[in-house]
């Protein structure tokens, strides 16, 4: 759809926004931080009423790194909003589920922005928000169509399987020495159920390397969208057996669709990075095993994703 790729860039109460959309406009763009990219920067957008997907990136990540999964929505039909969930460098790690309502936040404003926006707000329509989320982005998703943190739920799969699932429970769970003083600062008061007191999204998910503990799935709604479930066999942050194998169960077998990719780890749903910077920099999600071709990864489950959202 359209000729080029628009992007327009907006920064707003501390949150950095994306937006990719169908373009009229020449490129006039190729970089986006160390990405290499081909952009309609401030494109004049196409002339059309398109769907809007809203993504979500993992702990500690940006919205560019998904910029080559959010150009093949755009060619295929859609206006890609995403922010930067930057406060999440000022939540401790075993804190990172108390403090969700900081990402359903920034969908929101993101939302906002977008509709608000003199040019772009003509182009996309109002209902169903779709959205893709990676990794802690797919829990942000669950909430924002219905979900609910579950405490009580983490901590009983931490108990039963912490040593399987080493990676996440040691980055939810509370670090010994809060265990250990835990009576000098009471807890009990503490609610162990929370969740956005309204659905920020109503249409089709997808969510990639998903995480599926702690969350409570029965208010969990897509209206008339889908939920499709992509995970990689080889997942050591979210392992499969334990986070989508649980969603895949969970989730109603009408709303869902699964697919795994066999040997892929988690951190190939990340754009690559280029090498001049890898060559200067030690980026550990920037690593892959022997063997692995990342860009051709990202090419099949790209389209993987357009062909789930379109069908």
């Amino acid at each position: 759809v359209g000729e080029t790729v628009g992007f327009k860039q907006i920064s707003h109460d501390e949150v950095d926004i994306g937006i990719w959309y169908p373009s009229s406009s020449p490129v006039n763009r190729d970089r986006l931080g160390p990405f290499d990219v081909a952009y309609a920067d401030e494109g004049t957008p196409l002339a059309g009423y398109f769907p809007v997907v809203v993504m979500s990136h993992g702990l500690m990540g940006r919205f560019r790194n998904h910029h080559l999964t959010a150009a093949a929505l755009v060619r295929g039909g859609y206006v890609v909003v995403a922010p930067t969930h930057a406060h999440d460098q000022l939540v401790f790690d075993n804190e990172i589920l108390k403090a969700m309502e900081h990402r359903i936040h920034d969908l929101d404003q993101a939302l906002s922005l977008l509709f608000d926006d003199p040019h772009l707000g003509e182009i996309v329509r109002s209902s169903p928000i779709n959205g893709v989320g990676y990794s802690l982005g797919s829990a942000t998703m669950l909430l924002a169509i219905g979900g609910v943190v579950d405490l009580d739920r983490l901590e009983a799969h931490c108990q039963a399987d912490g040593d399987k699932d080493v990676n996440f429970c040691s980055k939810v769970r509370a670090p010994w020495y809060v265990e250990l003083f835990g009576w000098l600062m009471p807890d009990d008061k503490a609610p162990r159920r929370f969740g956005p007191s309204n659905k920020a999204l109503d249409g089709t998910i997808a969510l990639i390397a998903p995480m599926g503990q702690a969350i409570d799935f029965a208010a969990i709604g897509v209206n008339n969208g889908k939920i499709g479930i992509f995970a990689f066999e080889d997942d050591a942050e979210v392992p499969v057996a334990f986070h989508a194998e649980v969603l895949r169960k969970h989730l109603a077998p009408t709303a869902s669709t699964y697919k795994e990719y066999a040997n892929t780890h988690h951190y190939a749903f990340i754009a690559p990075f280029p090498k001049w910077l890898t060559d200067k920099e030690d980026i550990p999600v920037a690593k892959d095993p022997p063997g692995f071709d990342r860009g051709a990864f990202l090419t099949q489950i790209n389209q993987d994703i357009v062909t789930f959202f379109t069908r």
